[in-house]
């Protein structure tokens, strides 16, 4: 299944990150501001083929 459209694309990772969170899966609770944010960013980092450069930013190296 593949989606095109950007905006159902980051409403999905918003439901899913909000999901998540109402499971404990995060040690810090966000806003919905900053899941919709984070949402985007994810969006954002996969259509631009950036995981790598996100992975280094984020995991300490």
């Amino acid at each position: 299944m593949e989606f095109k459209d950007r905006s159902t694309k980051v409403e999905i990772l918003y439901t899913l990150l909000t999901e998540m969170e109402k499971l404990g899966c995060f040690e810090i609770e966000t806003k919905p501001e900053y899941r919709w944010k984070i949402a985007e960013l994810l969006v954002d980092t996969i259509e631009k083929d950036l995981e790598d450069e996100l992975l280094d930013k984020t995991s300490g190296r």
